[in-house]
């Protein structure tokens, strides 16, 4: 069954004939349903947004992603180029999202997204030290953790080790690892000879982008310590977070968590856009462990 027929039913059935007499916006609505273009249009705008959610997707997670932030803007804006390649007006379409793309990226870009791009050994056959936008975040990163001259100076040279492959970054093993371990496991197993380097990768690598996990525990612990419950002592409440947070935990490992009439009881929505949001970005998300 077609996704949009439950639509096509209501501008059809007798209710909707008795309600169009009394309502002159009707017509207008039953002809926009009824219309193909009006559906063609709209499969359109879900293929051109479903990178840009799977990407707010991405930096919402609980897990460490700064590394990718960089890629995954590169690869959502390609998807969307790609996508609109294939329509009339799809040049002149994706120069309009872009300027809005461009707009969101500057809002949110700092330089620790460059710098976590610079460091990521995944990223590190694209050769970002050739980019100027990234070297500039590097500068600009470099300014405000260096703490004296010499130490800056010690992070340039060492920053130098990286990108020439030179000691330990050079074995074979680190070589062929770059895409295998996290970003943090392979800077701990061969960062060694460049310690302050391996410090700030490990440090920055390890970052969230959101505060989703917080706020669903404050939102949990609003549920719980409600208006109606606020003679609740702050131990109790807490206890009570604690259980509530843990049984979701452990509910998730039910055979009855996936099927059944109480399928997805807590997060059915997040859960609905994590299986999807595989397919549409390339990066890895969760590639680095939180320190």
């Amino acid at each position: 069954m077609m996704q949009h027929e439950p639509c096509l039913h209501l501008v059809t059935c007798e209710d909707w004939d008795a309600w169009k007499c009394q309502n002159e916006d009707a017509k207008v609505i039953e002809r926009s349903i009824l219309c193909s273009s009006f559906w063609e249009d709209i499969e359109l705008y879900v293929k051109v947004c479903w990178p840009i959610m799977a990407m707010l997707h991405m930096v919402d997670m609980d897990e460490a992603c700064m590394g990718v932030i960089f890629e995954g803007m590169d690869q959502m804006v390609e998807k969307i180029k790609e996508i609109l390649a294939e329509e009339v007006d799809g040049e002149e379409m994706f120069q309009q999202m872009n300027e809005f793309i461009q707009a969101w990226w500057l809002m949110m870009h700092t330089p620790l997204l460059a710098t976590t791009f610079l460091l990521n050994p995944k990223w590190f056959s694209k050769s970002p030290n050739k980019d100027g936008e990234v070297m500039k975040g590097w500068k600009a990163t470099l300014n405000r953790v260096g703490r004296s001259a010499m130490e800056k100076t010690q992070l340039k040279a060492q920053l130098s080790t990286y990108i020439g492959l030179q000691g330990s970054f050079g074995d074979p093993e680190a070589l062929d690892d770059m895409q295998k371990l996290s970003t943090v496991s392979w800077w701990e197993n061969y960062g060694e000879d460049t310690p302050l380097l391996q410090r700030l990768a490990i440090k920055i690598l390890s970052q969230v982008c959101s505060a989703s996990a917080c706020e669903r525990n404050w939102s949990t612990y609003g549920f719980i310590h409600s208006v109606k419950r606020n003679r609740l002592q702050h131990e109790m409440a807490d206890d009570l977070v604690y259980v509530l947070s843990n049984l979701r935990l452990q509910s998730r490992k039910e055979a009855s968590y996936v099927s059944g009439p109480c399928c997805f009881w807590d997060v059915e929505e997040d859960l609905t856009m994590e299986g999807h949001i595989e397919v549409e970005m390339d990066v890895e998300v969760g590639d680095a462990e939180a320190m």
